[in-house]
């Protein structure tokens, strides 16, 4: 009975050992189950329905700060402050304070893009977008920042600040009825090189 006693102490130490390791990132989940709420695809805009992002096999790790890239990534784009790898290697250079995110590809030619979670939101002309700041909320969303030049246009994003969130909700923006259109921001390498060539990337 003592020795059986002893085997389920150990277990559920175990078990508690793991769990703390898989919170802090020392036991990596795959990046799928990293980002199990992005979408497969995400619309160009509300007025170009027909074009769409599609998720790739490829990865983006956010940095908070400038530079702050690794050299290995085969793609770094916004002064180093995204990193992109492929789904074999992502998780070789991800840590708790990264963000992670997939990366969408963009026909034709398959130009990789990475989601901020900002959205450029455009009402009707005659409207002002800070009016809606409540249908906005309402929908999930907040005014991230609104131009002087065009009152009835804003950059908005996700309440909670999640990126995947920004991207599911979509639909819920357009529901009001006010926006006429809703894009979201994609930072894209308008040009690839292949790193084995030695020339590296150009953006």
């Amino acid at each position: 009975m003592k020795l059986s006693l002893a085997w389920v102490g150990l277990l559920l130490i175990g078990l508690l050992l793991i769990g703390l390791l898989l919170l802090t990132g020392y036991i990596p989940m795959s990046p799928t189950e990293l980002t199990p709420n992005y979408p497969h695809r995400v619309r160009f805009s509300t007025e170009r329905p027909d074009v769409f992002y599609e998720r790739s096999n490829a990865y983006a790790l956010h940095y908070s700060q400038p530079d702050s890239a690794p050299r290995e990534a085969d793609h770094i784009l916004e002064d180093g402050t995204i990193a992109i790898f492929p789904r074999e290697t992502v998780l070789c250079h991800h840590s708790p304070d990264t963000a992670i995110s997939p990366v969408y590809t963009l026909a034709p030619g398959q130009v990789l893009a990475v989601p901020t979670g900002r959205l450029f939101v455009r009402f009707t002309q005659d409207t002002i977008a800070t009016d809606h700041a409540p249908a906005l909320q309402a929908a999930g969303y907040a005014i991230e920042s609104s131009s002087t030049y065009a009152p009835h246009t804003a950059w908005v994003q996700a309440r909670s600040g999640d990126i995947a969130e920004a991207l599911s909700n979509i639909p819920q923006l357009e529901a009001i009825a006010a926006i006429e259109n809703v894009e979201p921001q994609m930072i894209v390498e308008r040009q690839l090189k292949s790193r084995e060539s030695g020339v590296g990337s150009e953006t």
